[in-house]
Parts: structure tokens; sequence; C-alpha cells
């Protein structure tokens, strides 16, 4: 969130001065317009991030947590893991499948996060 916050703060202060002013857009315009589209990169990485760490949220979980009916996926592994000892096949097909949302995200949001990185990028 701090990362964000700096790219609005500094990025899209020069850009509203510059562009929309000069053009007579009003402050909803300029946002909309100028500040929506250059920080669709500085989001795309924020979500990810927080995907990430909700995501991997554990301890918190674990702790908390007795009944199976609102464990989440990841204490839900550990104990089902506890429980067919020896049965690999099990165990990685469960991590494979619970590894799926985050890599639905993470797919939604890579377009912005590489447009972000290379926007800067020189042209040969």
């Amino acid at each position: 969130m701090v990362n964000l916050r700096l790219f609005l703060m500094v990025a899209a202060a020069l850009v509203f001065a510059l562009a929309g002013c000069g053009r007579g857009a009003g402050l909803l315009r300029q946002l909309w317009h100028i500040g929506v589209p250059l920080a669709k990169p500085a989001l795309g990485v924020v979500a990810i991030g927080s995907a990430l760490g909700v995501w991997n949220s554990f301890l918190w979980p674990l702790v908390t947590t007795s009944s199976e009916e609102v464990m989440v996926l990841t204490v839900g592994m550990l104990r089902y893991q506890g429980r067919v000892l020896g049965m690999y096949g099990q165990m990685l097909a469960g991590f494979t499948i619970s590894t799926i949302p985050l890599g639905i995200v993470f797919l939604m949001f890579t377009r912005m996060f590489m447009k972000g990185i290379t926007s800067g990028a020189l042209k040969a």
C-alpha cells in the first residue's frame, strides 16, 4: 500500500498538473482519464501482494479455528496431511488444487504488472 500511495503522490501529481489542467478538465475527469490508467500497473502489484498475504496466512487460522466448516485451505491441507500419511499422490493433488485460485489472481494481474515494468523501457 505504501508503494501505491507513493506512486500516486509523485507520478499522478505531475501528470494532473501538466496534462489535465491545460485542457480544462475537471478533477474527476483528470482522475478517470489520466490517473486510473496510470495506476493500473501499481494496482496490479498491490492486488497480487495482498492476495498472496491473505492466501498464505496460516498461523492465525490454525490457532483460532477448530471447526472444519470454517477452516481455511492451508490449515485444512495440514490436517489432511496428518490423516493420509504416506499417500503422497493424494497430498500433492490437494496441494496442486489449492494453488489454482492464487494462480488465477496472478494471471489476471500479470498483464498490468508487466505493462508497468516495461513502460519505462527504452526502445532500441
